[in-house]
């Protein structure tokens, strides 16, 4: 791929720029790209004052805006890496990176017109919306090697090499290329180390299931909002349902009981009519105790097994619910999609990218 107007990326140019025309230069890259990816383009700009100094470049979608407070939509490069007059190659690099981003997301958000595989849009997908392993967070190679980081950091790579090498002839540009493959190399050896030969196959497993907690997460958070926006109405009118549904059980089941003892006495003193033993139990069964629904026998022991099971189940139901909310607690931690860092992070070449 060729770019046209990056004469200036040239190291005999770029140390003679100023600091604003180094930035015009990186915006030339991304714009093309977004021409040729069918994406929009995004702005470049320097990180704020308090970023980490590590920190090299961060791409902040539409999405996420609201929830980065001080940022706006678009890419973030570190302005240490701009202001370097003596090599243009780790700003380079870092805009390639972060423009990869940008169109993994694009691919995500329009997987129908995507030329990717669907299983690698899929996974670009998941590591958006919750997937995302953050360093230090999370361990350093299952960072690395999540599925949208190794993507553009392999794109990256390429991209660098083809500009520098192929269209831009730099002799000096290969001290740069050594030194960030002696650090690739580093990072597969140590990910090798903990995990084994099949580290990235490890670190996509890991953002699947961050992924899936994430998610569930939000579905116990949906459900307990659902549950605050019911109006008292709404639950007055639950509970009555369940109230009638419950007398009319404990009717049906008083009537057959009272025939019966009815049957087997010939003493008119103890017979006593259907609506007597009805009013009896009535006043026994408060209705306004909605979590505690009585017995549909007025023996203890009498219940059939079905009867138990439905008894049981609306008892436990509140039960459950905590439990799960605190198993999910304790497996994730903070999930929530809106607590988790910007895309794009992470270390490489002593920044943070």
């Amino acid at each position: 791929m060729s770019y046209s107007g990056v004469n200036q990326l040239r190291l005999e140019n770029w140390s003679v720029m100023d600091t604003s025309a180094r930035l015009e230069v990186l915006q030339n890259l991304e714009s093309q790209l977004a021409s040729q990816e069918g994406r929009t383009e995004n702005t470049i700009r320097f990180f704020p004052d308090n970023v980490p100094e590590n920190q090299r470049g961060l791409f902040v979608p539409e999405s996420r805006v609201e929830n980065e407070q001080g940022y706006q939509k678009g890419i973030y490069i570190n302005s240490k890496l701009v202001e370097d007059k003596e090599e243009p190659y780790q700003a380079v690099e870092t805009t390639f990176h972060e423009s990869r981003h940008a169109y993994q997301y694009h691919c995500s958000q329009n997987p129908e017109g995507s030329k990717e595989e669907p299983s690698v849009v899929e996974d670009w997908e998941k590591n958006y919306k919750g997937g995302y392993l953050s360093y230090p967070q999370n361990d350093y190679s299952m960072y690395r090697y999540q599925p949208v980081e190794k993507d553009a950091n392999e794109v990256a790579r390429l991209r660098t090499d083809d500009l520098f090498e192929n269209q831009l002839v730099d002799k000096q540009y290969n001290n740069h290329k050594e030194a960030v493959l002696a650090l690739n190399q580093r990072d597969q050896v140590l990910a090798e180390y903990k995990y084994g030969r099949n580290y990235e196959s490890i670190a996509q497993e890991q953002m699947h299931n961050t992924y899936e907690a994430c998610q569930n997460y939000q579905r116990q958070k949906n459900l307990k909002l659902e549950d605050q926006q019911k109006t008292p109405n709404d639950q007055l009118q639950i509970n009555e349902k369940e109230s009638q549904k419950v007398k009319q059980q404990v009717e049906e089941t008083i009537t057959n009981q009272g025939n019966q003892k009815d049957n087997q006495t010939d003493d008119p003193s103890h017979i006593r009519t259907n609506l007597e033993i009805k009013e009896q139990k009535f006043q026994e069964y408060d209705p306004a105790r909605e979590y505690e629904t009585p017995p549909l026998s007025p023996h203890k022991n009498d219940n059939t097994k079905e009867e138990k099971q439905e008894l049981t189940s609306k008892g436990d139901v509140e039960l459950q619910k905590n439990q799960q909310s605190s198993e999910l607690t304790k497996e994730t931690g903070k999930m929530d999609s809106e607590e988790r860092p910007g895309y794009g992070e992470g270390y490489y070449y002593g920044f943070n990218r």
